[in-house]
């Protein structure tokens, strides 16, 4: 929810120059990506999904504590790729006047925000969060708390304010167990059996 949050301001205040991306590996269950494509529809942002590759990293596959920080810095090296690519596209269909460019007009790259919420800069296991700051990532959403955040997505009218945090699949290993591309797919399976055999979809 906290990433709808943050799309759904985002692109309240550049409507014209924003989008929303959503990052595809294996460690991203087809469940939850369906559900991103489903509310970034909602909010009525544009959307793009790319492909990560954290799942290549032999720091992230160890999966010995590390595994959170390689993961954001594989969103966040391919998000600054997407981001030049974009506005390189911008750039030349404002000179060809065929698109109404909304950037500031020096500005040579998109600012990349993320759904970090208050709550978040106090969990000592979230290495991703060093990651976020060497890609100088913005997070609109730091001052306040989960509880907060899910008030914001109510009052926004967002289809999943109340739906339970779905991390990524990798969470489920204990620390040490490889997060190799078999694993990960083993627990996406296992977890869409008993989605099937229960019919409980998780909300809190």
């Amino acid at each position: 929810v906290d990433s709808s949050v943050a799309a759904a301001l985002v692109y309240t205040c550049f409507p014209e120059n924003s989008f929303a991306v959503v990052g595809v590996s294996p460690s991203l269950s087809t469940v939850h990506l369906e559900n991103a494509i489903s509310v970034a529809e909602h909010i009525g942002i544009p959307q793009l999904t790319i492909p990560t590759d954290e799942y290549t990293v032999p720091g992230y596959i160890e999966n010995k504590g590390q595994s959170c920080y390689h993961c954001k810095t594989s969103l966040y090296k391919s998000l600054s790729r997407v981001t030049v690519s974009r506005h390189q596209i911008h750039e030349a269909l404002r000179k060809s006047r065929a698109y109404a460019y909304a950037y500031e007009p020096n500005r040579t790259q998109v600012k990349i925000f993320n759904g970090t919420n208050y709550d978040d800069l106090g969990d000592p296991t979230r290495l991703g969060l060093i990651a976020a700051n060497e890609y100088d990532v913005c997070s609109p959403l730091e001052r306040l708390t989960k509880v907060e955040v899910r008030e914001m997505a109510k009052h926004l009218g967002l289809p999943n304010h109340a739906t339970a945090a779905g991390p990524c699949l990798r969470s489920r290993l204990a620390l040490g167990v490889q997060a190799s591309v078999e694993h990960l797919r083993f627990i996406e399976q296992a977890e869409a059996v008993v989605r099937t055999g229960t019919g409980i979809y998780p909300f809190r």
